[in-house]
């Protein structure tokens, strides 16, 4: 029964030791693996330090190209400023050559009419006396040099007009060229700032999965060291299981030695009595011989029944000092390993967003008066002239969706004036295809103000008279989008209009 129990003993240790081996051998192969994805990491952050020069480089080349981003969009802005006044100038001239031609052809017509023509020698001879004369002298030469200076003076503006022309033109292709120049950055600002994006990103999912492996290796280390200290603490249990067992059972054995040595002397004892007590009874009668023979005989029947039975015990107390040692076998399974999937993560390139903000002027209501009623039927058609009106302004936009219109008109609250003075029929009638004008500081629709020097215009897409309403499409600066179109539905009351 020992050498049964010592065998499942050592079974149970060597099982024990078989499933605790690969556990420590896989322990120590996480920990070649963890030291290898250190490594990595490590390399990893030394990549990380020359991106961030990089990165660095960049950002110094996205500082100095939004730098000269500012200064392209303040040069724009002053630019257009520019042109805004040319035009304005341009429109002045342009009214008052109108005005002028219209004295001028006035005359002629006196002249042509009346037969008011007078020259210095009819003067003279039609003078009642030599006062009159010289007094005619003097009227007929205030005259002729009014006339002279008139001419003067329109041949002065006309070729000023000329001039503004042409310096209005050189500031349009500068604004044209400036706006080119300015997208050109902000494309290579939009890219330097992609590859930045894109290179921190790239670094960081680099980082990240290696991170995320050592982490996750980490974590079986920690697996395979948990298993290996259950099984050590199984192994322990067991072992110190076994060792009470075996002492109790080396105890037992001995109680039971003794035991059985105890009883043999005892049995030695009473088996020798009777031949004792025979020898010392020989000298007495003979009747009391046999009744000592008959006692002893006794006597040894009923100590033989006694022995049997306390053999037996004594057996039985051995096996249950000894009980049997069940040994429960646990399965342990096998930790698998399996290499961490990496997922590369999409690179997303963002361009960054250029914000234009313009603040809204205050809102005030100014009527505006209707232009006299020309006839459009004689008015001048501007389609061929192109567009000569900065980019971003209103003026621009409308010259765009209407190219009929003037292309020196001046600023927006110019334009009524100066399309009278071309020919076009100018009240206060909206339609559908006339061009609205907005005075400046005028109210646009009740939501914001017409600019208190330049003023507003817009192109009428619709006119709604059961609700006497227009729907306009305009541009402007202050528009998100500055080149249009930008529609609006407002009262069509109180603006001025220009027919085609």
């Amino acid at each position: 029964m020992k050498k049964k129990y010592l065998a499942t003993l050592m079974v149970c240790s060597l099982m024990l030791t078989a499933v605790s081996a690969p556990s420590a051998t896989l322990a120590d192969t996480i920990d070649d693996q963890i030291e290898q994805q250190d490594q990595k990491i490590n390399s990893l952050k030394g990549q990380q330090a020359d991106a961030q020069a990089q990165i660095d480089a960049l950002s110094s080349e996205i500082a100095a190209v939004s730098e000269k981003v500012g200064e392209l969009e303040a040069k724009q802005a002053e630019l257009g400023k520019e042109a805004e006044k040319l035009q304005q100038t341009i429109a002045d001239l342009k009214l008052r050559i109108a005005q002028r031609e219209e004295v001028i052809q006035n005359q002629a017509r006196d002249v042509q009419v009346n037969g008011d023509n007078m020259n210095l020698i009819d003067a003279v001879l039609e003078a009642d006396s030599l006062s009159d004369a010289i007094g005619r002298v003097q009227a007929v030469s205030t005259i002729v040099k009014a006339n002279n200076e008139l001419i003067e003076k329109q041949k002065q503006d006309k070729e000023a007009v000329e001039k503004n022309i042409k310096e209005n033109e050189t500031k349009v292709q500068e604004v044209a060229a400036t706006q080119q120049q300015l997208e050109a950055e902000q494309n290579s600002l939009a890219e330097k700032q992609a590859s930045i994006n894109v290179l921190k990103a790239d670094l960081a999912a680099q980082q990240a999965t290696a991170e995320g492996d050592k982490a996750n290796l980490q974590k079986k280390k920690e697996e395979a060291e948990a298993e290996k200290a259950r099984i050590l603490a199984a192994q322990q249990a067991a072992a110190k299981k076994a060792a009470e067992e075996q002492a109790r059972i080396e105890a037992a054995q001995q109680k039971a030695a003794k035991q059985a040595t105890a009883q043999q002397s005892q049995a030695e004892v009473q088996a020798e009595q009777p031949a004792v007590q025979e020898e010392a009874q020989q000298t007495q009668e003979q009747p009391k011989a046999e009744e000592t023979v008959e006692q002893t005989e006794q006597s040894e029947t009923v100590e033989q029944p006694t022995e049997t039975q306390e053999q037996p015990k004594a057996e039985e107390t051995v096996e249950q000092l000894a009980p049997k040692v069940e040994v429960k076998e646990e399965v342990v399974q096998e930790v698998k390993t399996s290499e961490p999937t990496v997922v590369e993560e999409p690179v997303v390139k963002t361009t960054p967003e250029v914000k234009v903000e313009v603040e809204t002027p205050v809102v005030e209501t100014t009527n505006n008066s209707s232009f006299g009623g020309n006839s459009s039927s004689g008015a001048v058609d501007h389609s061929a002239s192109g567009n000569m009106y900065a980019w971003g302004q209103c003026t621009w936009f409308v010259k765009n969706r209407a190219p009929w219109v003037g292309t020196y008109w001046g600023n927006g609250a110019q334009w009524g004036a100066s399309a009278a003075a071309d020919g076009y029929t100018v009240n206060g009638t909206p339609a559908a295809g006339a061009v609205v004008v907005f005075a400046a500081g005028q109210s646009v629709g009740g939501v914001w103000t017409a600019d208190g020097v330049y003023g507003h215009v817009g192109y009428v897409e619709s006119y709604d008279a059961a609700s006497n309403t227009i729907t306009i499409s305009q541009g402007g600066m202050g528009f998100s989008s500055p080149g249009g179109p930008n529609t609006a539905t407002m009262s069509a009351s109180g603006y001025t209009y220009i027919h085609r």
